[in-house]
């Protein structure tokens, strides 16, 4: 017997010290493997970078290994960071190289190459994916570089939030970035209603209706009338039973107005400096406004608000609103005197004029205590009941002008109201309350309620139409939707739905975007004036680059057209800053002012621009804006330029951007429309 014991306690040490060097081995050639896979699938050469390190996570779905290499070059900063899986399979992929700042210049290679390159890449990485994913599409961001991106498909219909990302160098078309967001799932087959059935759903169950939304700009406000989707909920129709229904499991309410706040700063004194017109009515408007002390008094009274005298105010700020009016901010805080005790904030903000309270919210920390009691949820109706109550006391008038939002599922403790203008719901104005689901206590309040002219309800289409509309530009179609199951695995439940919750204006139908501006679809034109014209070739070489001017209804360019200063600006934003200004040029006007650009006195959108002041911009956005001033250092090529524009002119000479006519610039000459293309293209060429 003790033999067998003695026996059977050596095999257990044996054990114990064979089975981690064996772990050890299993890990060991793990790596080996992956390290392989990635640097045959990824070309990645030994003698330009070092491998680093490594580290892992695991899934339900298994291990990925994350694996980094670097520069051997210390002069060169490159990163190489690779996501691959234990089955091998590569799910990102990043290769970083610092370079030279690169002015703009023409696509050396086609968004049909960069396509292509990308599909050889996917091939090569996961070739399997290739059979499933859409025929692409591919746009050139703003360093020159191809975004390509392929949408998953199974059986022809698309599945949503599963897509293939890859970056592609313009120059070397050279992928430098590969993300698969890509999930394991199980694909729900089904017996599929048709179409025709799906919007016939859509249009009984869910749908457009018809809203006022109030957009507030320079302190004016406009209300609009719009259709948008019933509901804020990503709501769909179940493919199988032709029911609506939400895969959303949480909402978050947030608020449509955001309060800047900027501190206070201390007075010069004694100068010429003068207050601008903006500052003077904020000084007018401090004499009607509440003190300090009577905003805290209105807000300590609110008995639901719970900030006795243990809070301490903690800032105070004044602002102003886009809708106009001016607020007070109070920030409350109370802190425990125990150690590690509770500390609570609270945040209230009132119109500085009238004293009523617009906004409540208030948030704490509280220290775990593993003994303490969990308490029941309150009932939904016990609720709503306090958040009624909380509006009838407070603000009755405003109450008996709103209704209850529609929701496809109500958030519990969360309450909110919509304004009600001619029985039409206002969609951003109202009053929203949250309440602690377990104490009732209110945790935040907000009401959005300006004065303004309301349109007429009388132009607007029906719904019926605002609903063919939507499904027709919004996409409504079948697609697979990925619903995570409580056991971690995802299945695919196929639905129909809307890819965009299209804005629609109610009187022409037409998309519009979030400031509720006619929606500008980007779409490369083809002029129907420039054939013989003696800069087609260089027009049509920016169009293939994605750099235009607008056409007329009729296509046309108006090439011999003197070109407007708005216009000759958003070509420039096109070609150096690619902000995308064509639906809001006062922000771009802005910018230029802040950014030297442009003076303000300079301003003008609807000016012609001369051929010298063209230039002149031209060179400020591109740094040399000081440079140009210095006298005595230019000598000027063109014969018809005054003195103090001479460097103005000289450095355009010089970098290529003009070439003049016999020796001169004609600088006052409007410049035209064709002619302003030929300096940027000559601007991108040199």
């Amino acid at each position: 017997m003790k033999k067998m014991l003695c026996l059977m306690m050596s095999l257990m040490l044996c054990l114990g010290l064979v089975l981690p060097v064996t772990a050890a081995e299993a890990e060991s050639a793990e790596m080996e493997r992956l390290i392989l896979i990635a640097k045959e699938k990824l070309s990645i050469d030994d003698s330009l970078v070092e491998f680093r390190n490594y580290h892992y996570n695991e899934t339900e779905n298994g291990k990925n290994y994350n694996l980094y290499w670097t520069s051997k070059d210390e002069a060169v900063y490159r990163d190489i960071s690779v996501t691959i899986g234990s089955d091998g399979i590569i799910t990102n992929f990043y290769d970083y190289e610092n370079k030279a700042e690169e002015k703009p210049s023409f696509a050396k290679h086609t968004k049909e190459e960069a396509l292509s390159v990308a599909k050889d890449f996917i091939e090569k990485i996961d070739a399997a994916k290739l059979a499933n994913i859409d025929e692409g599409a591919v746009s050139r961001s703003y360093d020159g570089a191809y975004a390509v991106s392929f949408n998953r498909v199974h059986n022809d219909i698309p599945v949503a939030n599963n897509q293939l990302h890859l970056t592609i160098d313009g120059e070397s078309l050279k992928v430098t970035g590969y993300s698969a967001g890509w999930q394991k799932m199980t694909f729900k087959e089904a017996n599929f209603i048709t179409a025709e059935e799906a919007r016939k759903a859509f249009t009984d169950n869910m749908g457009y209706e018809l809203f006022y939304q109030v957009t507030s700009k320079e302190y004016e406000n406009t209300a609009h009338l719009i259709y948008r989707n019933r509901y804020d909920e990503n709501v769909m129709i179940d493919a199988e039973t032709g029911q609506p229904i939400t895969f959303d499991k949480l909402y978050e309410y947030a608020t449509n107005d955001k309060l800047m706040m900027e501190s206070a700063a201390d007075s010069a004194g004694g100068s010429s400096v003068t207050l601008s017109a903006i500052e003077k009515e904020l000084v007018d408007k401090i004499l009607s406004m509440l003190s300090k002390e009577k905003a805290d008094s209105i807000a300590r009274k609110i008995t639901e608000f719970g900030i006795d005298r243990s809070f301490s105010i903690e800032n105070y700020s004044v602002s102003r609103r886009q809708t106009g009016e001016y607020v007070i901010s109070l920030a409350y805080r109370k802190e425990s005197k125990e150690k590690d005790g509770e500390t609570a904030y609270k945040h209230v903000t009132l119109l500085a004029e009238t004293g009523q309270v617009v906004g409540y919210s208030s948030s704490r920390y509280v220290p775990y205590d593993k003994n303490q009691s969990v308490k029941p949820d309150l009932s939904d109706e016990t609720l709503q009941k306090k958040a009624k109550n909380f509006l009838e006391k407070y603000y009755s008038e405003e109450l008996a002008q709103m209704t209850e939002k529609e929701f496809f599922n109500h958030r519990k403790g969360s309450f909110e109201y919509q304004r009600l203008v001619d029985d039409i719901r206002v969609y951003n104005h109202g009053a929203s309350l949250r309440f602690d689901v377990k104490t009732g206590e209110l945790t935040s309040f907000n009401l959005q309620w300006a004065e303004t002219e309301f349109p007429s309800a009388d132009v607007a289409k029906t719904r019926e139409e605002a609903n063919e509309q939507a499904m027709k530009l919004g996409e409504f179609r079948l697609r697979y939707m990925p619903v995570a199951n409580e056991d971690k695995t995802v299945t695919a439940c196929p639905v129909y739905s809307l890819q965009e919750c299209v804005i629609l204006s109610a009187e022409t139908l037409e998309a519009l975007d979030y400031a509720l501006r006619p929606k500008v679809e980007k779409e490369i034109p083809v002029y129907t004036d420039i054939a013989g014209h003696y800069a087609e070739e260089k027009i049509n070489k920016l169009l293939s680059n994605e750099i235009y001017l607008a056409p007329n209804d009729k296509g046309a360019l108006r090439p011999a057209e003197a070109i407007s200063q708005l216009d000759f600006l958003l070509l420039l934003d096109k070609v150096i800053w690619k902000r995308g200004y064509e639906t809001d040029a006062e922000v771009m006007y802005r910018n230029l002012v802040r950014q030297g650009v442009l003076l303000q006195e300079e301003v003008a959108p609807e000016a012609k621009v001369s051929r010298i002041d063209g230039i002149t911009w031209l060179l400020r956005a591109l740094g040399y804006g000081e440079f140009v001033k210095i006298p005595g250092i230019f000598r000027c090529p063109f014969r018809d330029v005054p003195a103090e524009q001479e460097g103005v002119a000289a450095v355009a000479g010089g970098l290529g951007l003009v070439s003049g006519d016999n020796g001169q610039f004609y600088p006052e000459n409007e410049l035209r429309r064709a002619d302003a293309m030929i300096i940027i293209y000559n601007y991108m060429a040199r």
